[in-house]
């Protein structure tokens, strides 16, 4: 039976991780995650590619996901050929701040925002995303 392998970072529980000139590829479910309150990411220099779907259901595939209060900062990254979503932000008490950010080819939608996370974008690009480019929803 093969091994489950789940996330390429998880960062959660007030743990705080800085990743530069760093490349996360193949990972199951989530490639890089950041979760519950005062978790703080930092990603500079960052290629998330090929996050596959969980292994015992086929869900997932997230090239990276913050949510439930995490703070992520993501600067001159590129999100590519998740199998689900590109880039996920959940909660009312999330921050996701990206810059020269570069979202493209995957499966799902390029950026998917809900429950009123804090968002903040400048320079991104959403490219050939299957789904909707950007979806914002309450």
């Amino acid at each position: 039976m093969p091994s489950q392998r789940i996330s390429g970072l998880a960062v959660s529980d007030g743990a705080t991780a800085e990743v530069e000139r760093g490349l996360f590829e193949g990972n199951h479910e989530v490639g890089v995650s950041a979760s519950r309150t005062d978790s703080d990411l930092r990603l500079t220099d960052v290629t998330i590619r090929n996050t596959l779907p969980q292994e015992s259901d086929g869900r997932s595939g997230t090239g990276l996901q913050v949510q439930e209060g995490a703070r992520a900062e993501v600067s001159r990254c590129t999100v590519e050929l998740s199998s689900g979503i590109g880039v996920t932000a959940f909660s009312s008490v999330t921050v996701l701040t990206v810059t020269d950010l570069v979202v493209r080819d995957n499966a799902g939608r390029g950026m998917n925002v809900q429950e009123g996370p804090q968002v903040a974008a400048t320079r991104a690009v959403f490219e050939r995303n299957r789904g909707i480019g950007v979806l914002a929803a309450a």
